[in-house]
């Protein structure tokens, strides 16, 4: 109880974990996100102010693969990443391991901090951001690219490829975990940029 004590009132403790619980939390509305976000667009035949909107061959294609029969949207979607060889059946398991993950961490907040139960959502953090990429990926290689005539010509590297999400994922990583000069890079960068386009 004593050392929990400790942990609990020792702000550089107490102040990672709650950067590393937020990040974790981010991450997770970041790979919902990314689930859901890219088919609604796909095949979305009109778009309003608020986005794209759901077509007759969405809730067909997405919505109608839901097992449940709810119509829902990630179900749905996930259930259409795996018809693609986008995911694969361990993918989907960890999609809901770190889903589990991250409403333990919701709901067991305090026990977090304080120690008393150890978090689960930190396990889970590489292998949500993989998935993250691995999802983004999948769709910049078969469907942004193959799109694109500016692609034509263009030899691509797979592996070269990073997600716009996945960059700032990174990028929020090491400003909130940072230490030093390392978490002030992107500031004096970003400063340095924007006094040169004012000049």
């Amino acid at each position: 109880m004593i050392d929990a004590w400790e942990s609990f009132l020792n702000p550089d403790v107490v102040r990672t974990k709650l950067i590393s619980a937020g990040l974790f939390l981010i991450g997770h509305e970041m790979l919902l996100d990314t689930i859901k976000r890219h088919p609604l667009a796909f095949f979305a035949d009109q778009w309003t102010r608020d986005g794209p909107q759901p077509s007759a061959k969405y809730t067909s294609e997405i919505l109608a693969r839901d097992l449940k029969g709810k119509n829902d949207a990630l179900r749905g979607s996930i259930a259409w990443l795996r018809m693609m060889d986008a995911i694969t059946v361990d993918d989907e398991a960890s999609i809901r391991a770190v889903t589990d993950a991250r409403n333990d961490l919701a709901h067991e907040m305090t026990a977090m901090v304080d120690g008393s139960k150890p978090p689960e959502f930190a396990n889970q953090f590489t292998i949500l951001m993989a998935l993250v990429q691995k999802i983004e990926k999948w769709w910049i290689v078969n469907v942004e690219i193959p799109t694109n005539p500016d692609f034509d010509s263009q030899e691509i590297d797979e592996d070269e490829i990073i997600s716009g999400p996945s960059w700032v994922m990174q990028m929020l990583s090491r400003v909130a975990l940072g230490i030093g000069d390392e978490a002030w890079e992107f500031h004096r960068e970003f400063v340095k940029q924007r006094a040169g386009v004012s000049e």
